[in-house]
C-alpha cells in the first residue's frame, strides 16, 4: 500500500486519502505486535528487512500526520 501511495496515479485526492486511511488502520492494528519483545526478537532474527520496513512505514505515517497537522493550522 505504501508503494501505491507513493508511486501510484490517482484519479482523485479522495481515493489517495482513503488508501492512506487504510494503511494507517492496518499499521495501527499491527502495532501491538511490535510491543511484544518475544515476537520482535523472533521477527528480527527471521526477517530483519521486514522489521526495518515496518519501522520506516511508521515514520512515514508520522511525517504525513505531522504535515496534515501543520497544514490544517495554516488554513
Amino acid at each position: 500500500m505504501l508503494t501505491q501511495l507513493s508511486e501510484g496515479e490517482y484519479r482523485s485526492l479522495d481515493v489517495w486519502a482513503n488508501n492512506l486511511t487504510h494503511l494507517k488502520l492496518a499499521f495501527g492494528s499491527f502495532s501491538p505486535y511490535m510491543s511484544d519483545a518475544v515476537f520482535l526478537a523472533w521477527l528480527k532474527q527471521n526477517d530483519a528487512v521486514m522489521v526495518s520496513e515496518i519501522a520506516m512505514t511508521g515514520r512515514a505515517l508520522m511525517a504525513l500526520q505531522n504535515f496534515f497537522r501543520v497544514a490544517s493550522k495554516n488554513l
